[in-house]
């Protein structure tokens, strides 16, 4: 229904039901006034030096402040609680330079936080749910002659900013029966604990704070991202730039 729409809507009703109107150039540059404050200078200190699109480079220089602020900083909408981990889909052409520029981006942030920097998990593959969760897993107890001892001491610095350059293995991945990850994606947005109740393994995490860079082509993203994805809000999770 949505298609047939959009495709309605480019009829130009004056010059006949098969007219269709010249569309207006496609995507829009972002506008200056984008670009204010100390992410914006960021940008600018970053444009002469790489190929990328300014407004790739804003929005993931956004994601990398986010997540390295962590959870303090919030705001609420009614009774929910938003942190600033935000997820993030560069789309473009391949060879568009979706890619370059995010590794000077993140030197600018290491110099703000090495310990953020040293987290190993920044280009891990996605597989599933679970995967997902021991990356920012609790610590977990076993029993020894009667005490609990621990068994894995956990990751203490909860902030996971995940880079996924081919986006297209992730949705692949989500297509898998039986796979959690889209649903794990989806509450480490929320904020919400992660937990993993199966019988051979008891994960858990709480207060993760996960931010999401995730690079696609145009094609991949709409032959990969099926209607469910769209409908129970995994998409709709994402801040898309083209």
């Amino acid at each position: 229904k949505w298609r047939q729409l959009s495709e309605r809507a480019l009829i130009d009703k004056s010059a006949g039901s098969d007219a269709v109107t010249t569309q207006a150039q496609w995507p829009e540059p972002l506008k200056p006034e984008a670009f204010h404050g100390l992410a914006g200078d960021i940008v600018k200190a970053i444009v002469p030096r790489t190929e990328a699109d300014p407004a790739a480079l804003l929005l993931q220089t956004l994601v990398n402040f986010g997540n390295v602020i962590d959870r303090g900083p919030h705001w609420m909408h009614g009774a929910t609680r938003h942190a600033l981990n935000l997820f993030v889909g560069i789309v473009g052409s391949t060879g568009t330079g979706k890619g370059s520029g995010l590794d000077q981006i993140m030197d600018v942030f290491r110099e703000v936080d090495s310990a953020w920097s040293s987290n190993p998990n920044i280009y891990a593959g996605l597989a599933s749910g679970e995967g997902l969760i021991h990356m920012v897993r609790d610590e977990t107890f076993r029993r020894q002659k009667g005490e609990l001892v621990v068994d894995d001491e956990g990751v203490d610095d909860k902030r996971l900013l995940l880079v996924q350059p081919e986006f297209a293995q992730v949705l692949e991945v989500l297509e898998r029966q039986g796979n959690t990850l889209a649903t794990k994606l989806r509450n480490a947005w929320d904020g919400k604990p992660l937990a993993n109740n199966s019988l051979s393994s008891h994960l858990t995490a709480t207060g993760a704070h996960i931010s999401m860079i995730v690079h696609s082509t145009q094609d991949d993203l709409q032959s990969l991202m099926r209607r469910t994805m769209i409908l129970n809000g995994f998409g709709n999770r994402f801040l898309w730039v083209c």
